[in-house]
């Protein structure tokens, strides 16, 4: 089974708000903790107590801005390659095969992420390719599934021997 399709910019923002939620919600979380800090301090008036959570709301905010500038950059730098590249997925029950603008890119895939309303292929320790699922009918979706799954179980059945 093949299918072509373009990746939309809505597919990147998609991913990008997905893939990074959670960073953003941790450290959110770690600023009102120590947010807590400064109030304790400044009520009970321990100036160690405040200057610890002014020092430490103040470095975790500085990280969630530069991680912010870096996710943009990326994203960006995403969106330049974008305009014009045709993709076609080569689906199979032994092996997937994405093609980028008619050149083979990826047969070496190591995971597939399933979102709501994409697939993520894991390509390498820093890698991902964006499927979105409104190019795949419920049958190439259901392939997709399976090659992984299979493939998982016979990783598994090596390590195992």
């Amino acid at each position: 089974m093949e299918i072509t399709f373009t990746l939309t910019k809505r597919d990147l923002i998609d991913y990008y708000k997905i893939s990074n939620r959670n960073t953003f919600i941790a450290w959110g979380i770690i600023i009102l903790i120590f947010a807590g800090l400064i109030v304790a301090g400044a009520v009970l008036q321990i100036k160690d107590l405040l200057a610890m959570g002014i020092f430490i709301v103040g470095f975790s905010l500085l990280f969630l801005v530069l991680n912010f500038f870096k996710i943009l950059a990326v994203y960006k730098k995403s969106l330049e390659t974008l305009k014009s590249d045709v993709i076609t997925v080569e689906l199979d029950p032994d092996y997937i095969r994405v093609k980028k603008s008619g050149k083979v890119r990826w047969e070496n895939i190591i995971a597939l992420i399933e979102f709501k309303n994409l697939f993520v292929l894991k390509l390498n320790k820093n890698s991902v390719f964006i499927l979105p699922k409104r190019e795949f009918n419920e049958q190439a979706q259901q392939l997709l599934r399976e090659y992984f799954n299979e493939g998982i179980k016979k990783r598994k059945s090596i390590k195992k021997k």
